[in-house]
């Protein structure tokens, strides 16, 4: 046992309160030659609080891309692989960024059918689907995503009995891709395309002979 006096122990407690030590137990004995202090662990409270936080946001992380993974997407995907997997991409993208339009497709749309050519919509149809060509689906996803939107636009124009086809409808449908490739930063150079593309009466293209 090592033999201390009051005061040398007193010191030595001082000291480790200034540096801010945590100790789980300082135990005092009393005995007819002294005191004794026994060894405890020196882990620190700072170092304790920062472990907690990291293993914190590592599961705050783990937790949102799983919600991610696990978006509910109620429609029906068809066709090339690389198509249905673009497509599932770029819900979630709007799920992420376009929550509004993220529900306007979810409620419109309930089939996609990827394919080489000929993108057009098929509102009467139950469930209504989209027909998606190559120059669309592989499309950066940022205009994929606004292209379903518009589509969706279509759908729900056919639905409430509203003309759905034609230059009228186009430009109502425009004007939701734009907000949409707005809220997805998808870059001035693409709203602009937009803004101008009714000019090109793109509508009146028989789907049969569109090479999108």
């Amino acid at each position: 046992m090592l033999k201390k006096s009051p005061q040398i122990i007193l010191i030595i407690s001082i000291f480790f309160a200034v540096f801010n030590f945590d100790f789980q137990a300082i135990e005092a004995g009393f005995s007819s030659a002294g005191y004794s202090v026994k060894s405890v662990p020196l882990v620190s409270q700072v170092q304790a609080k920062k472990k907690a936080n990291k293993k914190t946001k590592k599961a705050k992380k783990l937790s949102k891309n799983k919600a991610g993974e696990n978006i509910e997407i109620p429609i029906a995907i068809s066709g090339d692989g690389i198509c249905q997997e673009n497509t599932k991409q770029i819900l979630k993208l709007l799920f992420e960024k376009d929550k509004d339009n993220f529900q306007l497709v979810v409620s419109n749309l309930g089939k996609i059918e990827c394919a080489v050519s000929g993108s057009g919509v098929f509102p009467w149809e139950n469930p209504a689907r989209f027909k998606v060509g190559v120059a669309t689906s592989n499309a950066e996803p940022s205009w994929f995503a606004s292209v379903i939107v518009h589509e969706s636009c279509h759908i729900e124009q056919f639905k409430i009995k509203e003309e759905y086809s034609g230059e009228k409808a186009e430009i109502e449908c425009l004007g939701v891709q734009i907000g949409s490739l707005e809220k997805l930063e998808a870059g001035q150079s693409k709203i602009d395309y937009v803004k101008n593309i009714a000019q090109s009466r793109y509508w009146l293209v028989d789907i049969k002979k569109r090479w999108w």
